[in-house]
């Protein structure tokens, strides 16, 4: 008779990778990204919100960030809208404010900023840990009451 432990093995084994992977880019997002300071619309390169004391406001298009045009970012998803951007420097950015061009220069953080730090949790992957939190507490709790666990 095989041992009911090593049955569960593989379920154990596949629940905890699945959590490290959520624990690996959960710090990619919230540590190696970037704080810019404001929140856009991927599609049509709006401005969502500001969450540091720039000079964006809600509404401005992104034209150009940093030496990337926000156009050729949607022609590649591959590169990167905030490639340029590096904790403590200015960023340059090129928005389109009732139909004019502006250039502002943004600075970007150095250090973390609780404000953007709280949104960047509130987003997707605080969803994700909830659900992968829950999934464990029944993957090791919940047991069946016949005999195939005994």
């Amino acid at each position: 008779m095989r041992n009911p432990r090593l049955r569960s093995l593989p379920a154990h084994l596949g629940h905890s990778l699945i959590g490290l992977l959520i624990l690996f880019y959960t710090y990619l997002f919230l540590f190696e990204v970037p704080l810019v300071g404001f929140g856009w619309d991927g599609g049509s390169g709006r401005v969502l919100d500001v969450r540091s004391t720039s000079k964006l406001q809600v509404g401005d298009r992104l034209v150009q960030v940093g030496s990337v045009p926000f156009e050729g970012l949607r022609a590649n998803r591959h590169q990167s809208l905030l490639q340029d951007a590096r904790p403590g420097q200015p960023l340059t950015v090129v928005v389109e404010r009732d139909g004019q061009l502006l250039t502002l220069d943004i600075q970007v953080a150095d250090t973390l900023d609780w404000r953007e730090v709280r949104s960047r949790l509130t987003g997707p992957w605080l969803l994700g840990m909830v659900f992968w939190l829950f999934g464990t507490l029944t993957l090791v709790l919940v047991r069946p009451r016949d005999n195939r666990w005994r």
